[in-house]
């Protein structure tokens, strides 16, 4: 899972290098990474609540729903970002 979250955060950053211009790189980026390490940090209080609710055996424990929603986002994000670029032709 954290290899093609990875993977989809270095496409979504390339598409965001080539769109954004010289003049409002520095500014863009600033924001840009203040959001990925909040929304990571988020992610792992969020990630470490739902380990200590699912302190039992069971296929379907918080955490794991947790896991397979955000693969599903991801997996749909990358394909609308992929779809989106596509049709600019940016790809």
């Amino acid at each position: 899972m954290a290899g093609g979250l990875a993977y989809a955060s270095v496409a979504l950053l390339e598409i965001v290098h080539r769109t954004v211009d010289h003049r409002a790189s520095v500014r863009t980026f600033t924001i840009l990474d203040v959001v990925d390490s909040s929304s990571l940090q988020l992610g792992l209080f969020i990630a470490g609540l739902l380990v200590a609710a699912s302190n039992v055996k069971q296929v379907r424990t918080p955490y794991i729903m947790f896991v397979v929603a955000m693969n599903l986002v991801a997996i749909i994000t990358v394909g609308l970002t992929t779809r989106l670029a596509a049709r600019n032709h940016d790809i």
